[in-house]
């Protein structure tokens, strides 16, 4: 299942250009590798998801906290009619 979602990370990296799906496929492969390794159900499956839910969810909010200094609020946007 996460063979699946690594494969659809990269091609989604190679329609976009964006460097970071790699990287995110990547992760997706080594959490795919480290709870086979691992012989406890509840902690492969730990792995498994929460590894890579947690660096998508840190580098999601590197790319907004990115975006809202790109892009600030403009002062007509806080004015009420």
């Amino acid at each position: 299942m996460l063979l699946a979602g690594a494969a659809t990370l990269v091609l989604k990296g190679r329609r976009t250009g964006l460097a970071r799906f790699y990287i995110h496929a990547g992760v997706v492969l080594i959490a795919a590798l480290i709870s086979v390794a691992v012989t406890n159900t509840h902690y492969s499956l730990v792995l498994m998801f929460g590894l890579p839910g947690l660096f998508l969810l840190f580098t999601g909010l590197v790319c907004f906290f990115r975006f809202l200094q790109r892009h600030p609020k403009s002062e007509s946007a806080h004015a009420n009619p």
